[in-house]
C-alpha cells in the first residue's frame, strides 16, 4: 500500500514504522485524537489491527472520503464529525463517564464563546434593538424614557439585543401601569413609538386610513366603517353592553344560527376556516397544526407531570412512573393527616375529593375526554328519546365504562336499557381514514400512535362491547359536521330498532 505524502507516493511501510507513526499520520491528516481515546487498550488494538491490514493491501492512500468510511466501517462507528460529540458517541470511543462530561463541557464552552462573539459581531454592524415587533437602530444604549435608568437586555440568536423591561424596579411608569402602550412608552424610543401608534390605529377597522389603505375612497371608507358600527351597537342595549353568549345569540338569531356563530369564530372548527375561503381539506390541516402545538405547549408548561419527561431525563421506565406517582401526590389523604390532624385532614380531603368527582361528571364545561360537538349531538338524541334515565354521555351525568382484564374502556353515548353504544369519532383524534393514511400519526396527545394503533385500539374497545351484549355505532365528525340531519336520524334509527 502506497500513501501520498507532499504529492509523492511512498511506501506505507517506509512512512509508518508503526501504529504510533500511522496514529499521527491520521491525526494529521483527519485529525482523530480530538474525539477518540488513543489511551484505550481497545481503541489502540483496533487501529493496530486496521494498520496491519491496509500495510498488506495495493492500492493509494489518498485520505478522501472513501478512506474514511473504510476507516468507519471497520470501527463501526463516524471517527470525525458532529456525531462524535455526543455523552454517548464519546462513551464508545473509550472516553470514561468524567472524560466524557469534560470534552462536552469544553464543546459547549468552546460554541458558546464563538456564538457569543458572533452576536457581537453582527450587533457592532448593525445596532439593532428589539421590543415585540419594534426594531429599531440606536448608536447609543437605550434607556427608559420615564425614569431615565438602563434596560434589561437580553441577546437574540441574529445579533440583535431584546428588550425586556426596566432595570428599576420602582419605576413608575413601567411598574404601576403595565398596559402594552405604557411598556412601549416607557422602553422604546419617541420616534418609534409614534411610528407604531400610527401603525396601530391605521390596522384599525373603524379607522378611515384602514379603508384608504384597501383602496377605498373616503366616501366609501365612511359608509364602511358606518355598517360596522351599526353592527356592533346591535349587540348593546341602550345603557349598558350585554354579555355575548350562547342564551343571548339563540335569543337574537335563533338555536339554528346559535352553532353556526360560535363554529365560525373558533379557529379549531373547519366553519371558522371555510368561512374564510379555504378548502375542508385545509382547514383540518391547519385545526391539526393548531391542535399540535397546543400539545407541545401542554408538554412545555407541564412536563413534570409527563412520564415521557423523566424518561428524556435518564429514568427508567419504572424509576419515571415514580417520579410522575411523586409529583402528582402534592393533595393526598397522608398529607392532609399530616398537616391538620386525623379528624380535620379527612373532612378536608373528603371535601375535596366530592368537589373533584362533582366537576368531572357534573360540570357542562369539562372537555377532557368528549369534544364539544359529539355533546351536542348526544343532547340533541337524548331530548328525542322518552326515557332517557338510562343514557350515559359525558355532558349529562358521566360516560359509562366496561372493565375488562383490569382495563377500564370508555364509550361516548351509552343507552343502557337497550344495550347499544354510539362512539363519537373526532377525525384528528381517532385518525379518520377519509383523511389520513394507516402510517400517519395525527393524534397530538399521542404522536407515538399512527392511525394504525388508533384503529386497533378503537376495534377492541368495540369487541369488548359486543361481547358484554352490546351493539355499536360509529360515528365519524366529519360525516356529523357534513350532514347533522342524517346523522341524527341514523342515531335515533339504531337506538330505536327502526
Amino acid at each position: 500500500m502506497k500513501i501520498i505524502i507532499s504529492g509523492k507516493k511512498e511506501e506505507l511501510s517506509y512512512v509508518c514504522k508503526n501504529v504510533d507513526d500511522f496514529i499521527e499520520l491520521l491525526d494529521k491528516k483527519i485529525q482523530i485524537k480530538k474525539y477518540l481515546n488513543l489511551n484505550n487498550d481497545k481503541i489502540k488494538n483496533k487501529l493496530l489491527e486496521f494498520f496491519e491490514f491496509y500495510c498488506q493491501k495495493n492500492g493509494v492512500i489518498n485520505f478522501s472520503e472513501r478512506f474514511k468510511k473504510e476507516l468507519d466501517s471497520f470501527f463501526g462507528f463516524q471517527l470525525t464529525g458532529n456525531r462524535c460529540k455526543s455523552y454517548e458517541a464519546l462513551k464508545e470511543r473509550g472516553f470514561s463517564d468524567t472524560e466524557a462530561k469534560q470534552i462536552i463541557s469544553d464543546i459547549h464552552k468552546e460554541y458558546s464563546e464563538k456564538a457569543k462573539k458572533l452576536r457581537e459581531e453582527l450587533f457592532e454592524k448593525k445596532k439593532e434593538y428589539e421590543f415585540g415587533k419594534i426594531k429599531y437602530v440606536s448608536n447609543d444604549e437605550p434607556v427608559c424614557n420615564l425614569c431615565g435608568s438602563r434596560l434589561k437586555l437580553e441577546w437574540t440568536g441574529h445579533g440583535s439585543k431584546k428588550i425586556l423591561g426596566c432595570l428599576n424596579e420602582h419605576c413608575d411608569g413601567f411598574y404601576k401601569k403595565p398596559s402594552s402602550k405604557n411598556k412601549i412608552r416607557a422602553l422604546v424610543p419617541d420616534k418609534q413609538y409614534d411610528e407604531y401608534i400610527k401603525r396601530m390605529m391605521d390596522s384599525r377597522i373603524l379607522n378611515i386610513q384602514y379603508w384608504i389603505n384597501k383602496g377605498y375612497t373616503e366616501e366609501e371608507a365612511k359608509q364602511e366603517i358606518s355598517k360596522k358600527q351599526q353592527y356592533n351597537t346591535s349587540f348593546l342595549t341602550p345603557d349598558k353592553r350585554v354579555r355575548i353568549n350562547k342564551d343571548f345569540i339563540i335569543n337574537k338569531f335563533g338555536i339554528d344560527e346559535c352553532d353556526k356563530f360560535f363554529k365560525e369564530r373558533s379557529v379549531v372548527c373547519v366553519e371558522y376556516w371555510v368561512k374564510r375561503g379555504f378548502t375542508e381539506e385545509y382547514a383540518f390541516k391547519k385545526i391539526h397544526e393548531i391542535q399540535s402545538k397546543n400539545a407541545k405547549l401542554v408538554k412545555t408548561h407541564g412536563v413534570a407531570k409527563r412520564i415521557d419527561y423523566w424518561i428524556n431525563n435518564g429514568y427508567s421506565e419504572e424509576e419515571a412512573k415514580e417520579k410522575l406517582s411523586e409529583s402528582q401526590r402534592t393533595f393526598s389523604k397522608e398529607k392532609c393527616i399530616e398537616k391538620y390532624g386525623e379528624t380535620e385532614g379527612l373532612k378536608r380531603w373528603e371535601e375535596r375529593q366530592n368537589k373533584w368527582q362533582k366537576s368531572l361528571h357534573e360540570s357542562e364545561n369539562l372537555h377532557v375526554g368528549f369534544s364539544k360537538v359529539s355533546q351536542d349531538l348526544f343532547k340533541i338524541i337524548s331530548e328525542k328519546i322518552k326515557n332517557n334515565e338510562y343514557l350515559f354521555f359525558g355532558s349529562k351525568n358521566h360516560e359509562y365504562s366496561i372493565r375488562d382484564n383490569n382495563v377500564n374502556y370508555i364509550y361516548d353515548f351509552t343507552d343502557l336499557e337497550n344495550r347499544k353504544i354510539i362512539e363519537f369519532q373526532g377525525d384528528i383524534y381517532h385518525g379518520n381514514p377519509e383523511l389520513f393514511t394507516e402510517n400517519e400519526h395525527p393524534n397530538p396527545f399521542h404522536k407515538d400512535k399512527s392511525c394504525k394503533d388508533l384503529w386497533e385500539f378503537d376495534a377492541k374497545k368495540a369487541n369488548i362491547a359486543k361481547e358484554h351484549g352490546f351493539q355499536i355505532l360509529h360515528i365519524w365528525e366529519k360525516e356529523y359536521r357534513q350532514n347533522k340531519d342524517e346523522v341524527i336520524n341514523k342515531c335515533l334509527k339504531f337506538l330505536k330498532n327502526e
